[in-house]
């Protein structure tokens, strides 16, 4: 994850733009809890893998849903300042208490808030419908955007890319969804279907 909460309270986020250096005093200096479980986590400032946060090993969350790979650490980093840049003010890795549910990405627009998520692991029908149902419970608008690895070559038409049995007439009018490669610039290099994609789901 690239969010958490030292002992004082205060909310860090791993954006991608902090030094080495000014990291590895902050994690000499702090203790760093995770938002949802309120267990401690470890900054992780390794070479290969982006820096993040991590519980230690064998410690459960119910804040988390599947493990982190780096295309998805890196994505949502991506879509954060994407958002930046077209004038909104996402929240990264929002956790939701009444649903127990972390968002990747959360907007706080009138009249319906906006959680993003932005999936890259394997999701079964039934989880997905539990997550969005969730999220449509607070009159939270869900937008799904899968990631490059569940991307197939359909050129720009969308496709949930999940099980076609899967009956989503209840919420097809709450659910929207994209696809994102997380090192070329969003929704197929084209940022004014993006920005309709946006636009469209407020």
């Amino acid at each position: 994850m690239l969010t958490a909460v030292n002992e004082s309270g205060r909310r860090f986020s791993l954006q991608g733009e902090e030094r080495l250096e000014t990291l590895k005093k902050l994690r000499d200096k702090h203790r760093f809890y995770c938002e949802a479980c309120g267990k401690p986590l470890i900054l992780k400032l390794g070479q290969k893998v982006a820096w993040h946060f991590a519980h230690k090993p064998n410690m459960s969350c119910h804040g988390e849903n599947e493990p982190e790979s780096i295309v998805h650490l890196e994505g949502k980093r991506a879509l954060y300042h994407w958002l930046n840049a077209q004038g909104e003010f996402p929240i990264l890795e929002k956790y939701i208490p009444d649903i127990k549910q972390r968002a990747d990405l959360f907007l706080h627009h009138h009249p319906k808030a906006i959680a993003i998520e932005y999936q890259c692991s394997n999701l079964t029908p039934q989880r997905f419908m539990e997550r969005t149902a969730g999220y449509l419970s607070l009159d939270i608008r869900p937008i799904w955007i899968l990631g490059e690895n569940r991307l197939k070559n359909y050129g720009l038409y969308l496709s949930m890319a999940l099980d076609r049995r899967t009956s989503l007439k209840s919420e097809r009018k709450a659910i929207c969804a994209l696809f994102q490669c997380h090192v070329q610039p969003i929704y197929h290099s084209s940022s004014f279907l993006a920005a309709r994609f946006v636009n469209g789901c407020r």
